[in-house]
């Protein structure tokens, strides 16, 4: 399936934006999509672009907009992220950060299990990074090899393909 279909699907038919957790959905612009690869330091991906663009929620991905203050914009989610720190297992008094450097979540889920990129897994060819589900302090091991090969997987999850 092509991510047009993908998005579609996603959309179930809504043509107007539905706000979720009290909270307008704001669609990428030039700006926002610059400030965000410039404060992560990394290109988000084309496939990621269009979906935020394309979707009528914003229930599945973080916010990619001009509302950078929102708790689910991708600049603070993984701003937050960053800090959370844990006891080291078996090292008295011992700190360590949990969430990997070289992820990048793109997931406005709260409940301690994340989707993220892998910026040490990028396809030359199409520039997209590989997915992963990750929930601190492990990981799942579930890889995509792109967003919209996740995408997939989430709608079957779902139930809304086969």
């Amino acid at each position: 399936m092509i991510l047009k279909e993908l998005v579609n699907i996603y959309n179930r038919g809504r043509t107007e934006p539905k706000e979720l957790y009290g909270l307008k959905l704001c669609r990428p612009t030039e700006s926002s999509i610059k400030r965000i690869n410039q404060t992560l330091k990394f290109e988000l991906p084309k496939s990621l672009i269009y979906f935020a663009q394309k979707c009528m929620d914003n229930g599945l991905i973080a916010s990619l907009g001009e509302d950078y203050e929102n708790p689910y914009h991708i600049i603070q989610l993984n701003k937050e992220l960053k800090k959370i720190r844990r006891r080291k297992i078996g090292e008295k008094g011992k700190w360590e950060y949990v969430f990997p450097r070289n992820f990048i979540v793109f997931t406005t889920w709260c409940d301690d299990d994340w989707i993220c990129f892998d910026l040490d897994a990028q396809n030359e060819r199409s520039g997209e990074y590989e997915v992963v589900h990750w929930s601190p302090p492990r990981y799942f091991g579930k890889r995509e090899s792109e967003f919209s090969k996740y995408l997939v997987s989430y709608l079957r999850y779902n139930k809304l393909i086969p």
